[in-house]
């Protein structure tokens, strides 16, 4: 069977893009904590606003080994999706 190609479009790629992303959070709950964050901020960015669980575990996971990193780009997804109180916490530590 042959498939035809069909090319994606702007708001087709971002929402497979944001798609993929997700479902790679999902399916690696050990993920690397830089990893993670940087997900998350990818997803951020893309215009996601279902971020809060995600934005907790990074968190959580940022205030491991090789935090630092981590901790400052999960803190920057919190500022672009306008989670200004946990960004308050995410700062403490």
């Amino acid at each position: 069977m042959e498939r035809s190609f069909v090319p994606l479009v702007g708001e087709q790629m971002m929402n497979r893009g944001m798609e993929y992303l997700r479902g790679e959070l999902a399916k690696h709950p050990t993920m690397r904590p830089e990893l993670r964050a940087a997900v998350v901020y990818a997803l951020a960015e893309a215009g996601d606003t279902k971020l809060a669980a995600a934005l907790e575990c990074a968190v959580v996971a940022a205030q491991g080994p090789g935090g630092p990193e981590a901790l400052a780009m999960t803190g920057l997804a919190m500022l672009q999706v306008h989670e200004c109180a946990r960004t308050q916490v995410a700062a403490w530590w």
